[in-house]
């Protein structure tokens, strides 16, 4: 049994989106202004892909509770399936934390954000000290993303090549 293939293309385009989105987001905060104006239409950007990674986040934890998704294997261990389904969870945590966290880090820094041009309400008054706090919740899920992501594909790897069991079928 295999995915719901609303679920695998919301996963393969919000991996390739996320794995953009970080390098952009550390790229992007190393930049000069002064030597590359590029730097503050690269936030825009930022922002707007940020807010579409949530979106998707949202309608993908809709349809995963509206459609079938296949068991895991029944040779794995109870535990592999604990720690596949806290991983699965985790993701889905962060992956609405993140943007969140950058939508807060903004507003409390005073800065109007924008969803392609239109401007989204701001819920928090302006808060420097709020906004390094949420600068570095959004720096901290960011890096715990790329951490998540690589032993993701690891442990899928794994499962390929050492195990020789063929799960990754249900996501493709």
């Amino acid at each position: 049994m295999r995915y719901h293939i609303s679920l695998k293309f919301i996963h393969w385009l919000t991996a390739l989106i996320v794995v953009g989105m970080l390098a952009c987001g550390f790229i992007m905060t190393d930049l000069d202004s002064k030597i590359y104006p590029i730097k503050w239409s690269l936030y825009s950007w930022h922002e707007d892909i940020g807010i579409i990674v949530l979106l998707l986040t949202l309608l993908r934890l809709l349809l995963r509770n509206t459609t079938k998704t296949p068991p895991l294997p029944i040779e794995f261990s109870k535990l592999i399936k604990f720690g596949a389904h806290m991983m699965h969870y985790l993701f889905y945590v962060v992956l609405v934390a993140q943007p969140i966290f950058g939508y807060l880090m903004a507003t409390f820094g005073g800065h109007k954000v924008l969803f392609f041009g239109i401007p989204l309400p701001a819920l928090v008054e302006s808060n420097k000290e709020f906004a390094g706090l949420a600068a570095e919740a959004h720096e901290i899920t960011a890096l715990i993303l790329i951490a998540m992501i690589c032993l993701h594909v690891l442990v899928a790897l794994k499962h390929r090549y050492l195990d020789k069991q063929d799960i990754i079928y249900r996501m493709t």
